[in-house]
């Protein structure tokens, strides 16, 4: 079985977004496929969920940040990154849309 989700990042919270993941990982699912936002750089950000407003703001909303490494800590053990992809976003943001694709062993 292979999971595809475009998106978490308007996950409600960090717990919520937690479950979700460890549910993922205990699924019996091999891969998964994941669109999720966080820094470009893949920085050291781990898992991180916040109420963001303004018109102005891409991320308005409900929003959670996280790397592809927060990723794998919380589908837990055996899981790792087989590729990833960064797009930058408009107006010189600070965080990518991130594509990554994780797989079990």
């Amino acid at each position: 079985a292979v999971v595809s989700l475009k998106t978490i990042q308007h996950f409600p919270s960090g717990g919520y977004a937690r479950r979700w993941f460890a549910d993922v990982g205990a699924s019996g699912a091999r891969r998964a496929v994941l669109q999720f936002c966080g820094p470009c750089d893949g920085g050291d950000e781990k898992l991180r969920c916040q109420h963001r407003e303004g018109k102005e703001d891409p991320f308005s909303g409900a929003r959670c940040f996280m790397t592809e490494e927060a990723v794998v800590a919380e589908l837990g053990k055996g899981w790792s990154v087989s590729w990833v992809h960064f797009e930058h976003l408009p107006k010189k943001m600070d965080y990518c849309n991130i594509w990554a694709g994780f797989v079990l062993a």
